[in-house]
């Protein structure tokens, strides 16, 4: 539980929505599952974990009703390593955890068992998963920048 409360309380969470959306569609976000689109699924999952959540997309008006914070690419087109960069230069936070839009089956569980690893000595916390790193659903520590 003091885990949790920390998250809420210190480190922030961004989601990854700018993509140009070549293989699917550059509105994959918006994908309905259940009624509900991807990043609103993600949205309410990560708004009671984290002590705030953003979005970064070069197009602001495609999740304007989200009503939440949105930055734009301080590089553009540079994938995600951009939004990465974009996400840790507009945080206050120490601690941030980033998120891709299009991950519509994630879950509070595994970010928790992530975050245990906060308190070492790492900049980033990257899931390894059968053989391949996961950094759209990772922790990275605002120092990473440097």
């Amino acid at each position: 539980m003091r885990l949790k409360n920390y998250l809420t309380n210190s480190v922030n969470a961004f989601i990854l929505a700018g993509g140009k959306g070549t293989r699917l569609t550059p509105k994959k976000s918006l994908i309905k599952i259940n009624n509900k689109s991807i990043i609103e699924t993600t949205t309410d999952l990560l708004s009671s974990l984290f002590r705030q959540v953003s979005i970064i997309s070069n197009n602001k008006d495609l999740h304007s009703s989200l009503n939440l914070p949105i930055y734009t690419d301080i590089f553009p087109n540079a994938g995600p390593k951009g939004g990465i960069y974009s996400g840790l230069y507009n945080s206050q936070t120490e601690w941030n955890f980033f998120i891709a839009c299009d991950m519509p089956f994630i879950s509070e569980t595994v970010i928790i068992k992530l975050a245990e690893f906060l308190s070492y000595k790492y900049e980033c916390i990257i899931p390894f998963v059968n053989n391949y790193y996961e950094p759209l659903f990772a922790f990275y520590k605002k120092s990473y920048l440097q």
